[in-house]
């Protein structure tokens, strides 16, 4: 009997350990899951959520890269555009003694803004939207109809961009194409990028675009998953130019 019950005894610590070893392998997949989710190019965004005509507003965006601080980002800018008028400008970014990049706005007119932060560093790209409530009366006069446009124009020009396809076959290698032009001329030497989320998943990534041609822009893509996509192209040269536009791809 007491051999039976030493034996008895073994097996029981012997399962026992084996769950044990079990267990810690599950909670080290689960911590090896974690830190990959956590890893990867974050932006962590401050914006004031209301202000008045001629308040001067600061614009934050704290970089963070596989859990460690950037302060050195390849770009950080912030787009602002007043949704009720239209108007748009880019914003340039210094880092302060806190390791945050900030931009400041003197504000000039009454709406709603949309504020989205462009942050890059290296390969790796992050946009984040945040918005802001400025009070009072919208202005509707032929001035501030001319100064917005103008506004417009300053960041955009007349730009257009035209899409090879829309479409795709779920597990195919398949080549996607924009042609731009930028007041009527083919547009070179740019930058050109997808943003691009499953709508189901909500799972994101970014592809960049080579030039192939004066002004068309080039890159080959799988899609994994049959479904819809936001894809939105964005488009940069230079300090001035920022153009973006939001496509709906379809993957059968």
């Amino acid at each position: 009997m007491r051999k039976i019950a030493l034996t008895a005894l073994a097996l029981i610590s012997s399962v026992a350990l084996v769950a044990c070893n079990d267990n810690e392998g599950k909670n080290t997949d689960k911590a090896e899951k974690q830190e990959v989710k956590a890893a990867g190019l974050k932006a962590d965004v401050t914006v004031p959520k209301t202000a008045e005509v001629g308040d001067k507003v600061e614009f934050k965006v704290k970089v963070t890269e596989d859990g460690k601080v950037i302060t050195n980002a390849s770009e950080v800018t912030f787009e602002v555009e007043n949704a009720d008028t239209d108007s748009d400008k880019m914003l340039e970014t210094k880092i302060n003694k806190d390791n945050v990049y900030v931009a400041e706005m003197t504000v000039k007119e009454a709406g709603n803004y949309e504020i989205t932060a462009h942050v890059t560093n290296g390969e790796g790209h992050e946009m984040v939207d945040a918005d802001m409530k400025v009070a009072g009366e919208v202005a509707k006069s032929k001035d501030n109809d001319h100064d917005s446009e103008e506004a417009h124009e300053h960041a955009h020009g007349d730009t257009t961009a035209t899409f090879s396809q829309i479409t795709a076959k779920k597990g195919e290698n398949t080549n996607f194409s924009v042609t731009i032009q930028h007041d009527g001329k083919a547009l070179t030497d740019a930058r050109v990028r997808f943003q691009i989320v499953n709508n189901a998943t909500e799972e994101a990534g970014w592809l960049t675009l080579k030039e192939k041609a004066d002004g068309t822009y080039e890159v080959k893509n799988t899609f994994n998953d049959a479904g819809t996509y936001k894809v939105t192209l964005h488009v940069e040269k230079g300090k001035e130019l920022h153009f973006h536009e939001e496509k709906t791809f379809t993957v059968k």
